[in-house]
């Protein structure tokens, strides 16, 4: 589970802003160990892995007030040898998922 709460406050706090925020943390994680680059980062590198891991199907975002919560399914693994195998080792940012056209938001 990711929680970012969002600098500027509630207004304009966007799951689309927690997951660049998220993503943007992948300078903590090294893929070629698998592990962050520094222990004092592996939050911030445990919450990149989580947008980005390959084993991830399923997502869900919780916005309230400045804060976001994303549940990733299953969440990535904490192993170093599982990591460098279900995370890219090229960084590629996240592409949102397009809204069905039957459903309205």
């Amino acid at each position: 589970m990711n929680v970012w709460t969002n600098p500027d406050g509630a207004e304009g706090t966007t799951a689309d802003k927690a997951v660049q925020a998220w993503y943007d943390q992948g300078k903590y994680f090294d893929p070629k160990t698998g592990k962050a680059t520094d222990e004092k980062f592996n939050k911030e590198a445990l919450e990149y892995v989580n947008v980005i891991n390959k084993s991830t199907t399923k997502v869900g975002f919780a916005v309230r007030g400045p804060t976001v919560v994303g549940y990733y399914c299953p969440p990535a693994s904490t192993d170093p040898k599982e990591l460098m195998e279900d995370v890219p080792p090229k960084r590629e940012p996240p592409v949102p998922p397009k809204l069905p056209e039957d459903l309205d938001i």
